[in-house]
């Protein structure tokens, strides 16, 4: 699948164990043999393959690149055998250039003392007509930012027909929500100036929690220019 995707012109974004690049001190390929973690604590992107590349009796590796600048290992590149990749405790994602893509929805949340890392997060809707969100960002008990934002496009459906929510869940450090709110941006998206903000009233909170907002006043018009909406 992952041939597949390259092959379409998707990157694939992975997360991997930094501590495992110890293994390409004598050449620029990790093989299952040497592989052996379940942590991912960095983020790596696959960007191409070659099936006559061999390591350890294994044929066939996934060229990856680094974020650490060419002068790391061959010009910022090192390989990763097919095998070894199956070898990875996340799975690997695929990431597609939507050109002149705009986000019409956006969720936001303060912490005004920072959880750990290892904190669950996620923002959905009520509805339960699509996935929960969530950062891909996992690295052990350091701290998160103290402002976060996800685009969260894919539940302009629901806005004005079903509440959103923020779950916050505690960890090894406990955090502080002090605010949670969904910027919507019907007539294209400008950093900061949004068409109607929905903020939640319960905050702050300390995890865990789960706290909500809602969009009112907003009416229903399947004809509306702005996306099937009309304030």
């Amino acid at each position: 699948m992952a041939k597949a995707w390259l092959a379409e012109g998707y990157l694939l974004p992975m997360a991997f164990d930094a501590g495992q690049y110890t293994h390409l001190s004598d050449d620029d390929i990790i093989s299952a043999v040497e592989y052996s973690s379940s942590a991912a604590n960095h983020a790596n992107t696959i960007v191409g393959y070659n099936d006559s590349v061999t390591a350890d009796g294994e044929a066939g590796a996934f060229k990856i690149v680094n974020s650490w600048g060419r002068t790391w290992s061959t010009d910022g590149y090192w390989w990763m055998t097919y095998d070894a990749l199956k070898e990875l405790y996340w799975p690997v994602l695929r990431m597609y250039d939507y050109v002149d893509y705009e986000p019409e929805l956006i969720g936001t949340l303060d912490q005004s003392t920072p959880a750990s890392k290892d904190s669950p997060i996620r923002m959905g809707t009520s509805s339960g007509d699509h996935p929960d969100r969530r950062p891909l960002w996992w690295a052990g008990t350091r701290p998160y930012p103290e402002f976060m934002c996800l685009d969260i496009t894919e539940l302009v459906d629901d806005v004005g027909l079903a509440d959103f929510f923020l779950y916050y869940g505690k960890a090894t450090t406990t955090g502080t929500l002090s605010s949670f709110q969904v910027e919507w941006y019907p007539r294209g998206y400008e950093v900061g100036n949004p068409s109607m903000v929905a903020v939640s009233p319960d905050t702050p909170r300390q995890a865990t929690a789960t706290v909500q907002a809602a969009f009112t006043g907003v009416h229903v018009d399947a004809t509306s220019p702005a996306n099937g909406r009309r304030l």
